[in-house]
Order: structure tokens, then C-alpha cells, then sequence
């Protein structure tokens, strides 16, 4: 008879475990979603892509006086840097003040991903904390 009890309470206990281990299964796969998500994986490496972008126009700008300095652009400036000059080429001042437009429009686009980035941990820490 012990053993009958012995066995009931363990089947019991086995069952109540599985449908323990289900809730936290589905409870993981609900936070996954939150923490993981890929709108939020393609906001960090458009955070860490402008942050290099960000590097090469101070690269640039602090050698621009360097003589023989060849600037290293992306592809994008590139085109748009040839556009500009045309022809006739292009001194200093022209390359420092694309520099600078550039730097300044790369740096609004990168407080905009830090912004959506922060908002996210923000919720995040909301969520952990319970609102505290």
C-alpha cells in the first residue's frame, strides 16, 4: 500500500512538474520575444555601422591637413564627394566642410538609433524591475 502512495505521489508530482516546466517554457519564449527581437538586433548594428562612420569623418578631418592624406570614405560619400567637385577637383575647405555636413548628419542619425535604444532598455528595465 506504501508503495501504491509512494508511486501516485510520484506520477503526481512528475505530471505537475511537466506542466511547471511548459509554463516556464512558454514564459522564456514570451521574454525572448522582448529581449531578442530582430528590430531591436538591426537598431544595434546600425548603432555600432554609424559609430564607424562617425570615427572615419573625425579619421578624416583631424589628417585633412596631412599632405598626401588620401581620405578614406564609404562607398555613398564617395559618389557624392565626386558629384560635388566635378571636375575641377577639390581643395581643403570643400573636403572639410563635407566632412562636417556629413559628421553632423551621421551624428542626428546615431541620437536617433541611441534614442530608439534607450527606449527599449527603459521597457526592458520596467518590465525586470516590475515597475519599480
Amino acid at each position: 500500500m506504501r508503495t501504491l502512495a509512494a508511486t501516485l505521489i510520484s506520477i503526481a508530482l512528475l505530471a505537475y512538474s511537466a506542466v511547471v516546466v511548459q509554463a516556464q517554457n512558454a514564459d522564456t519564449a514570451a521574454l525572448e520575444s522582448i529581449f531578442y527581437n530582430t528590430k531591436y538586433t538591426s537598431v544595434q548594428e546600425g548603432i555600432r555601422a554609424l559609430s564607424k562612420k562617425q570615427a572615419l569623418y573625425a579619421y578624416n578631418i583631424a589628417n585633412l591637413t596631412v599632405p598626401n592624406f588620401k581620405p578614406v570614405l564609404p562607398k555613398e560619400d564617395q559618389v557624392m564627394l565626386q558629384e560635388l567637385a566635378g571636375k575641377t577637383g577639390y581643395t581643403q575647405e570643400v573636403l572639410l566642410e563635407f566632412y562636417m555636413t556629413r559628421m553632423t548628419e551621421n551624428s542626428k542619425r546615431l541620437n536617433a538609433y541611441l534614442t530608439i535604444w534607450k527606449s527599449k532598455n527603459d521597457a526592458l528595465k520596467r518590465i525586470v524591475t516590475m515597475g519599480k
